[in-house]
């Protein structure tokens, strides 16, 4: 029976895993079962959920066997939501779910259950084929765990990506900051941070040069900056100091890949210098040592304060 095409269609549809009760739904007995785990033809991989050994065990795999295992009731949090909807730096070995508290069974390490005695299907809903958290209440459940640095790249990375606005957010914090949730303070403090800021921060190696900033001691930056060129068109400076006409464009090939991208910085470059603006341009390479980045900025502002007559 494993060969037959519905067989076959429900493993592939679920990323190489099933539910037993799916299988016994589609004719198979029980003994067949138990007799393919025995020969290895399926692995066991929760209780109750089985893989086709001819199946990798990748990210995809786990996070349906979870969902097959905790259903109905369970959905996918958090990382794991966030993973799914193709955020970056989200974990990838540990899969995140919620359950009601009745669900009891013992789970491997790779599973983090989250009990909760009220589950909400508001914030819940359907992502190729994975019931997972809203974007809102997802960036909460990472606020709950992550710390602040990288609770707001993902948080930058969401925004981008047209999931959530700093507006739908704190609306929706205002409705469950007395209902005991963790993260409230992480999420608060982000939402702060945007201001009136109408555009997310563009990678998260933005993120990071934005802490090799504030390292050193300089003043926090405008972001997202609208800077008017000669021709009068308008463009947005990653960070910038209007006080003294400086701005910093971290590269970042999550967003701004292509073979173009030097041509189009340098003239972005002398486009801004025309109206008397200075730009710095990063690639990625300046991870491997952000504290001289840091120092870099810190120079050059220092020399355009003295230049502006400022002390």
């Amino acid at each position: 029976m494993w060969h037959q095409p519905e067989i076959l269609d429900l493993f592939g549809r679920q990323h190489g895993v099933a539910d037993v009760t799916q299988l016994y739904a589609l004719g198979m007995h029980r003994n067949t079962v138990y007799k393919a785990s025995r020969r290895r033809t399926v692995v066991p991989m929760l209780p109750g959920v089985v893989r086709l050994a001819s199946s990798p065990e990748t990210f995809w795999a786990k996070a349906m066997a979870v969902q097959l295992h905790t259903a109905p009731d369970g959905f996918l949090m958090g990382g794991t939501a966030g993973r799914i909807r193709r955020l970056r730096e989200m974990p990838l070995r540990r899969i995140y779910v919620t359950v009601p508290w009745r669900g009891r069974s013992k789970l491997p390490s790779w599973v983090c259950r989250h009990g909760s005695s009220w589950l909400s299907e508001d914030d819940v809903e359907m992502v190729d084929g994975f019931r997972v958290e809203r974007p809102i209440p997802m960036l909460l459940s990472i606020a709950d765990r992550w710390n602040q640095f990288r609770f707001e790249s993902a948080a930058e990375d969401a925004w981008h990506l047209g999931l959530v606005t700093p507006e739908a957010a704190d609306e929706y914090l205002a409705k469950v900051r007395r209902s005991g949730r963790h993260g409230v303070t992480v999420m608060d403090k982000w939402l702060r941070k945007t201001g009136t800021r109408q555009r997310p921060m563009a990678s998260s190696f933005e993120v990071k040069v934005l802490g090799a900033i504030r390292k050193v001691g300089l003043p926090e930056p405008s972001l997202q900056h609208e800077l008017r060129l000669q021709s009068g068109e308008p463009i947005h400076v990653d960070l910038a100091w209007p006080e003294v006409m400086l701005g910093v464009e971290p590269g970042a090939s999550w967003w701004h890949g292509g073979d173009l991208k030097q041509s189009k910085d340098q003239a972005r470059s002398r486009a801004a210098n025309v109206v008397g603006w200075e730009l710095m341009f990063y690639d990625e390479r300046g991870l491997e040592d952000l504290d001289n980045v840091g120092r870099e900025i810190l120079t050059t502002y220092t020399t355009r304060r003295r230049l502006f007559g400022a002390t």
